[in-house]
This record gives structure tokens, sequence and C-alpha cells, in this order.
């Protein structure tokens, strides 16, 4: 085997690696499935040689891959980058409706409760006022004031 061996190198020793020639001289495997002569490689058969290939391809890794498979690193067309940067606003965009939404929401039940407080303020007073007697202040408003405010009002309510 060894003799065949070196012939082989000697014929292929360029154009074949050291373990394609051995497999040519033995001419295959021995009962095991397995090739001599190349250390712990050799204790490996074929069909798990393959097999470790297989696992190790960069398309679907099986095995870790900081030590088997290469590194693919990725590459995007100005198109895939265009929609990546789309998706990625869109989603920020929507997350930041919702939270003005619900800041919203969170305005309009404050103001509900404010509103509550303001009317049984309102109530005590004019109860006060009334087992008092005595009149509720008056408080001078500017025509201006009154025209500003219920223009703000009026833009208010149609936007």
């Amino acid at each position: 085997m060894q003799a065949r061996y070196t012939e082989l190198k000697a014929l292929y020793g360029n154009a074949m690696d050291d373990e394609a020639i051995w497999d040519f001289a033995v001419q295959g495997e021995d009962k095991r499935g397995r090739l001599y002569g190349f250390g712990n490689r050799s204790r490996m058969s074929k069909a798990n040689r393959e097999l470790e290939l297989m696992e190790a391809s960069p398309s679907d890794p099986s095995k870790s891959t900081a030590t088997s498979a290469e590194q693919v690193k990725n590459s995007f067309t100005a198109d895939e980058v265009s929609e990546l940067i789309k998706k990625k606003l869109d989603t920020q965009r929507k997350a930041f409706e919702e939270e003005m939404a619900a800041r919203d929401m969170r305005h309009r039940l404050e103001m509900d409760e404010v509103q509550i407080v303001n009317e049984y303020n309102n109530a005590c007073f004019a109860t006060l006022f009334a087992k008092t007697g005595a009149n509720p202040p008056k408080f001078f408003v500017s025509p201006l004031y009154r025209f500003s405010f219920n223009f703000c009002l009026f833009l208010i309510i149609i936007s």
C-alpha cells in the first residue's frame, strides 16, 4: 500500500491532495469505512467526514459558527437598505403614534377628573354663598380675552 501511495504521490502530487491520493491508493476504505495514515482524521469514516462538511456549510450551519462554519458578512443592495430603513421608520412612527394616543387618553382622563373636582368646588362655593347670603365676586373679563378664548375653542373644534 505504501509503495503504491508513493508512486501515486509522485504522479499526482500537485493535482490531488494527500488524502485523495491515499484513498485512491487503497481503493476506498477499510471494512470499518476508515482511511489509514492521516492521524486522527484517519479514524473518522468517510460518511462522517462528508457529514461534517455538510454541517459546516455556511448556508445551514448546525455546528458552532465559531469553529466550523465560515463567517459570511451580509451585504445589502441599495433597495434592501432603503426597505430596511423604511420598515424601521414605520415601526418607530407607529410606536410614537401609539405613545401619543396613550398620552392623549391619559390627559383626557385627568381633565375629566379635574372637571369633576371643579364642579364639586363650584357647587360648594354656591352653597356657601347661598347660606351666607353674600354675593359671589364678579371678575372683569375683557371682550378681547373672551374673543380670543372663543376663537381658540373654535380652532380646537375644527381641527
